[in-house]
């Protein structure tokens, strides 16, 4: 009976908790924030990553796409069912450039998320590629409340300063930090700056500081991937924001590729992740 009352206590107040924010006009906007499992097993320090799943962070990450390729996650964010998000991205390149197309869904029927996103990317060089993103945001409520929509974009820029070292500047919806004035219904906005460095071609440590519209105190973080053998891959990363702890694991097999992550929030614990993506 106590873990049966304790269950439905916490549900109540994850009902009333979202509801309440999206009636004042502060979605979560999770969908938003959330990354793949890759990303996840490095802290989110991805703002100086390369390749596929760069289709949901720096978009001029993307650029450097070789294949075809499908991508989706889940996460279970806090261990939560009604906190879960689920994602599916595509990339391909093209005779103009990379395109990739994502969309995510978050929560449930008392609240959801779903933010999708079309990406653009370039190499304008051997060692500069720039990307840019177009967004759309959706969040609801299972009751008669009114829907909320918006739309914004991201980009990038990421520079090879050398055959080992790569420095990334990103940001994300820039005119909420303009737009002062306008308090309901904004979307949650970044700046990221970072770099990561191959000490050998199977160790990669990268580190990134943001500035978020959430808060006036700087996020640092930092991951570590160390690949075995080109099949398995251990990561790793840490932060000075709430989720300060991150670990990840990854199996490739020909061309499909598994990744799995856990970060460990100060407060709310565990939130397990897991991405798989298929190379054509």
């Amino acid at each position: 009976m106590t873990l049966l009352f304790k269950h439905l206590s916490v549900k109540i107040f994850i009902n009333f908790s979202l509801t309440f924010l999206f009636i004042w006009g502060h979605p979560l906007q999770l969908a938003a924030q959330q990354s793949d499992a890759y990303g996840a097993g490095l802290n989110g320090s991805t703002v100086a990553i390369t390749g596929f799943w760069s289709v949901t962070g720096n978009p001029a990450g993307l650029a450097s796409l070789q294949y075809t390729s499908f991508g989706m996650d889940y996460s279970n964010r806090f261990s939560m069912s009604q906190l879960s998000s689920k994602g599916l991205s595509v990339g391909f390149k093209t005779n103009l450039g990379t395109l990739g197309l994502n969309m995510r869904f978050f929560g449930y029927s008392a609240y959801n998320e779903i933010a999708a996103g079309i990406v653009y990317s370039k190499m304008l060089s051997k060692k500069l590629s720039v990307g840019i993103k177009l967004n759309y945001y959706r969040w609801s409520s299972g009751n008669d409340y009114e829907v909320n929509q918006n739309v914004s974009f991201d980009g990038g820029i990421q520079y090879e300063l050398s055959s080992s070292l790569l420095v990334g500047f990103s940001f994300k919806n820039p005119m909420t930090f303009f737009n002062k004035k306008v308090k309901i219904q904004t979307v949650s906005s970044n700046l990221k700056l970072g770099l990561s460095y191959y000490f050998i071609p199977e160790l990669m440590v990268t580190t990134e500081v943001e500035k978020n519209s959430f808060s006036t105190i700087l996020i640092f973080r930092g991951g570590m991937e160390y690949v075995y053998k080109k099949m398995f891959s251990f990561r790793t990363g840490i932060g000075t924001g709430m989720e300060i702890f991150s670990i990840g694991l990854g199996y490739n097999i020909k061309h499909l590729e598994t990744s799995f992550a856990a970060t460990w929030h100060t407060t709310l614990g565990l939130s397990p992740q897991i991405s798989l993506s298929y190379h054509l």
